[in-house]
């Protein structure tokens, strides 16, 4: 069927079949029912909906209302302050040059906001938005969205979801939301914030600065792009009002690419840097899970927190005032034969005496702990098999060592301060527990020692 509304306010209903329906005059209300229709608002301010099947729903002039309803449809808003919502469906909505709010709905659907200050909401499915010219506000909605701003000063949000995230030119505010995450600023001066999963910074040289808020350095990336590579920065701790701010410079030319807020810049190495390209496909260290071991970058077991074998712990007493400080030793499991690296550095002694006491964190893997602090005694309550405890027979830290079965102790003699203590191979069957203690110096007892070596189990 053809219908043409006329002058004057009209209701037009399409029924069943291939509709072309068009308002002209008049504020007019279009409805396509059935079928693949065509629907023109025309002048004035005009309700239109697509119905079942794909249709295309033109707005014209006048501040409209276009709904897509079922099928994948095209709306197109016109000129006009307009509001539109795909519908279920893999939607296509076109705004012009005037504010428009665009809702995709369900499906994958892919909004362009034009010139204006638009809103852009992706809803449901994976979407792609495109705020283009003007100052936008977009928002990913669930699943894994890609939004780009565009031209202007935009929001961007991508709720939750993995999602990129490029705020083009402009000065620009990004928020990952929940979901591992690609943020690139762009053009301008931007605000970048990371969400509650892995979430990977765009550096671009040559594209202004970022102020980077909730870097996370246990599970967050940093993308080099632009053949930018490690070797060329230049990481700092910020001076005078930015002393509590991390800086990433380009060394040599002292060009500012980050400022990491509330951060300190020796949380971060080059780990944490890998190369980035706008292809789509995210590096390889951008998709480890988010609940990763932190010590092995390995995925956490459910049923197993330590189920991955040679793990390096840093930690012990803190400078504190308690008489007796507990810490608890996660589970190792040690089915795999691998070589071993223990790393200790800088621990603090504790200002009261006491007794540190490790506890086995399953019945049936080995522990390993580290440990720095000055105390009189220290008990390892290891649960099943055998513990292995090895420590500086020299070590003036605590006064004894006790185990709550009857495992073997080895004390063991360093040489010199920068010499490699090496632990001996055990063979004493499954489920070994291995406590390693700092050698004592006359300062820090960790600042200087090099404890490295080879543990077979």
């Amino acid at each position: 069927d053809t219908a043409d509304g006329g002058i004057d306010d009209d209701q037009l209903l399409g029924g069943s079949g291939n509709d072309q329906l068009s308002g002209s005059q008049g504020q007019d209300s279009i409805f396509g029912e059935v079928g693949e229709d065509t629907l023109y608002g025309g002048d004035e301010t005009d309700l239109m909906d697509g119905g079942a099947s794909n249709d295309l729903v033109y707005g014209d002039s006048g501040d409209d209302t276009l709904t897509g309803d079922s099928g994948d449809d095209t709306l197109a808003g016109g000129s006009g302050n307009d509001l539109m919502g795909g519908g279920n469906g893999d939607d296509l909505l076109l705004g012009e040059c005037d504010d428009d709010t665009m809702l995709g709905g369900a499906g994958k659907d892919t909004l362009d906001g034009g010139c204006g200050n638009d809103l852009l909401a992706g809803e449901a499915g994976s979407d792609s938005l495109y705020g283009n010219e003007g100052d936008d506000s977009i928002d990913g909605g669930s699943s894994d969205d890609t939004l780009a701003g565009g031209s202007g000063n935009d929001l961007l949000d991508g709720s939750s979801g993995n999602d990129s995230l490029d705020g083009n030119d402009g000065d620009d505010s990004l928020y990952g939301g929940s979901g591992n995450n690609v943020l690139n600023g762009g053009n301008g001066e931007d605000s970048l914030f990371g969400g509650s999963s892995t979430d990977l910074f765009v550096l671009s040289p040559s594209a202004g600065f970022d102020n980077i808020f909730s870097f996370q350095a246990d599970r967050d990336y940093f993308g080099l792009t632009g053949n930018l590579t490690f070797d060329q920065l230049q990481i700092a701790q910020g001076t005078d009002t930015y002393t509590n701010d991390a800086l990433i410079s380009i060394a040599g030319s002292g060009e500012q690419l980050a400022w990491l807020k509330d951060f300190q810049f020796d949380l971060i190495n080059s780990s944490h840097f890998v190369t980035y390209t706008p292809d789509g496909t995210l590096p390889e260290a951008f998709n480890t899970p988010s609940n990763i071991d932190p010590l092995t970058g390995e995925p956490v077991d459910s049923e197993d927190v330590g189920s991955e074998a040679d793990d390096s712990l840093s930690g012990g007493i803190d400078d504190g005032s308690l008489g007796s400080i507990p810490e608890f030793a996660p589970s190792q499991n040690s089915t795999t034969v691998e070589e071993s690296t223990f790393t200790l550095e800088g621990l603090t002694t504790g200002t009261e005496a006491g007794m540190l006491t490790a506890t086995d964190g399953s019945t049936t893997t080995d522990d390993i702990l580290l440990n720095g602090g000055s105390i009189p005694s220290m008990n390892f309550e290891g649960q099943n098999d055998d513990d292995i405890l090895i420590y500086d027979n020299n070590n003036s830290l605590f006064g004894s060592v006790s185990s709550a079965q009857t495992q073997p102790i080895i004390p063991l003699n360093g040489t010199t301060v920068n010499s490699g203590i090496s632990p001996t191979a055990s063979n004493s069957a499954s489920d070994n527990d291995l406590l390693i203690t700092p050698a004592a110096s006359p300062s820090d007892p960790l600042a200087n020692s090099d404890l490295t070596g080879i543990s077979i189990v």
